[in-house]
This record gives C-alpha cells, structure tokens and sequence, in this order.
C-alpha cells in the first residue's frame, strides 16, 4: 500500500485473509525519533489484524533519508507488535 491509503480502509476493503504491505509515508523519516515513534504507534494501534501485515513504508526510502531514522523506524514497528 502507498501512503495515501489508510490501513483501516485497506483492511475493510481486502478482509482479514489478505496479507498487506506498506503504508507508511517515506517523508515520515524526516521527522524525529519521537515523531517517527508515535506515528508507527498510532497507526499499529488502529490496525485490527495482528497477521498478515508487513509493516514498511508505500515507497522506498529516500536518498537524504538519515540512517538513524531508519533504524528509528524499524524499532518502532518491532515495539508496536509486542505491545
């Protein structure tokens, strides 16, 4: 899925045996640490499935894009499905 496609919607819209991918808008990896963290968090939260999700972002990462960012974002996908 790309950014412009909520993960609500695409779950209603597939129903629960269809794997989805994606979302997250690259842009995202721009803002800080604690920005990236409660996105992901927020957005894991509203998603109903615990399966069948592959949390990564609509687009690749960008070039400009800060390593540290992406490390920022990965933790936080691994802290939201413990949760």
């Amino acid at each position: 899925l790309d950014s412009s496609i909520s993960l609500t919607k695409a779950e209603e819209t597939l129903g629960p045996d269809t794997c989805i991918q994606g979302n997250f808008d690259p842009a995202l990896l721009f803002s800080s640490s604690t920005q990236i963290r409660e996105s992901v968090m927020s957005e894991l939260k509203n998603l109903s499935r615990r399966t069948r999700y592959i949390a990564n972002l609509g687009h690749g990462v960008l070039q400009q894009t800060p390593p540290e960012h992406v490390q920022a974002f990965t933790s936080a996908c691994k802290e939201g499905w413990t949760r």
